[in-house]
Order: structure tokens, then sequence, then C-alpha cells
């Protein structure tokens, strides 16, 4: 099934307010979206993922590069690739014989032209399944070689309590640099338990929960704002903990598809969010001159 994810916001979303303040006007292009003229370095993305003194906005293909590839496909991440986008969301779920698979929901049905859930098939099932485009769903590892063979970063949702799988994989594919995995707190404490040097992009709902994270995952740097619309105290606050930001930026999405217009995404680089997830990444990155 080809991916139309913007497309079912638009009722809930397109009425949603965002800040009355939100100012919509350039900041310094450092930290915001460049002017239509500008045209930004080469981005070495793993680089700045772990240096807090790179302030350049970082755009993440959510589940791949956009609607003409099944989404979590290898298709979707050379897409990316191939589009300089630096990174790409997938999601992680194992299968019943611990083999972790790349796919969103709990079972295929979907996505792939099969019926079940994958915690109860075999890798080998999966395997047997097909995508929109005729491939099989991949594994983790398979994206996790084909991530590292093109210089860009995973950004790892992890949707299991099997973080012993997600670090064994990354280890195997010898991946270590091109991961961002996402999760809650607790959660990425029990994988740091395991290779406490992974980068970790931990998910907390607002600016209270931002010391426990950074007391509970030493060397943090990233962290996910739980929320749709721009939050200028909360980036303000992890900014203080020497933290950057990531957010999920679909009303941006919204606003481009309504309007044909940045503004959307502009609220939340403005705002200083420095990663930013979207449906339409490739839109946004002309947007921003990278």
């Amino acid at each position: 099934m080809v991916r139309v994810l913007v497309p079912c916001l638009l009722l809930a979303a397109c009425t949603a307010s965002t800040p009355d303040d939100a100012d919509t006007d350039a900041v310094d292009s450092d930290t915001a979206v460049a002017d239509s003229d500008t045209a930004l370095p080469p981005l070495d993305v793993v680089a700045c993922l772990d240096d807090p003194t790179c302030l350049r906005p970082l755009v993440a293909a959510h589940r791949g590069a956009g609607p003409t590839t099944p989404e979590n496909s290898l298709a979707g991440l050379h897409a990316a690739a191939d589009a300089g986008v630096p990174i790409v969301e997938l999601d992680v779920r194992p299968t019943s014989d611990e083999v972790l698979v790349v796919m969103h929901d709990g079972d295929v049905d979907r996505t792939t032209d099969g019926t079940g859930d994958v915690g109860a098939m075999t890798a080998a099932e999966v395997a047997a399944l097909h995508l929109d485009d005729g491939s099989a769903p991949p594994t983790f590892v398979a994206l996790l070689e084909a991530a590292v063979a093109r210089g860009i970063v995973l950004y790892v949702d992890v949707k299991t309590d099997r973080l012993d799988l997600v670090v064994a994989d990354i280890a195997a594919a010898q991946a270590h640099d091109h991961v961002l995995v996402r999760d809650g707190v607790d959660s990425l404490v029990r994988a740091a338990a395991l290779d406490p040097t992974l980068r970790w992009l931990a998910a907390v709902e607002d600016a209270d929960e931002l010391d426990g994270a950074v007391a509970a995952l030493p060397g943090l740097q990233w962290v996910e704002l739980a929320s749709a619309t721009p939050d200028a105290d909360f980036v303000a606050a992890a900014h203080a903990r020497g933290l950057r930001v990531q957010q999920d930026a679909f009303l941006g999405d919204v606003t481009w598809l309504t309007t044909g217009t940045d503004a959307g995404w502009r609220r939340y680089l403005d705002t200083g969010v420095q990663l930013v997830q979207t449906d339409l990444a490739v839109e946004l990155l002309d947007a921003i001159g990278q």
C-alpha cells in the first residue's frame, strides 16, 4: 500500500492552533529555515548529531522518503538517500523467532498482502509477504546495513520491550554511528545497560521530565517533545540543560498541503526545534535550502 499519511491528518489537524505568538519570520540561518536563495554547505549528519554546537536544522523522513514508496521499506530508504534526506525514521518489532523486522503496525494487514500479527509470525513468514512494490518487509539488519552504505542515519522508533534485540542488531550491522534510538526514558535506560554509548532520543511529555531524563541517561543530547504544536518554553528548558529537541512537524505538512507555504514548518524551527520529522521530507529540505 502506497503511503498517504498526511491527508489523514487534515480533519483533525487543519483546525489545530499554533501559538498565537509564533514568529514566522526567519531567524539566524544556523538555527532556522534558510532564505530560499541561500544554500547551506554539505551536511555530515553523523557528526552533527554528536556535536552539541551543531545547530543546523535536521530533517527526518517519517517511515521513508514520501508517498511514492512503501513505508518502512528499503526502497523508501534509498529514495530518501537519493534525495539528500539525512535521517529516515522506521519502526521495529520482533517476530516469534526473535528477528526484528521493520513494521509500524502490530499486524501486517495494512501494509502487505498478508494478514496476522507480526509477533505470531516467523521471520520467514514475514519475508514471504509483499509490500506494494513487490518487495518483502525488510529486517532491521537489512535497513541498518543500507543506512551505513548510504551514509544516513536511522531514527529507530522502538515498538518492543526487547531492547536486547535492538542493541544486538545494531552491533551486528556495525551501525553504531548510524542510529538514533527513540523510546521512553525507562526503556532507554534498559538499553543503555547493554550499550551505554548508543545515541538516544528520549521521548518526554513536558519540561518537568527533562531533569529525570538527563539524570537517567548520562550524556543524553536529544529529547523528543510528544506534542503536535511548537512549545518555546519546552525548547528553552531543554536548551538550558544542553539538550536538543526533536518534534513531529505534521502540522507543518498540513500547512504545506493546504496553502503551499512553509509557514507551518517555520514555527517549529523558529522555536528552536532542531530535528523535525515529516511526511514531506524532500519538500522541507527544499524549503530550508539543503
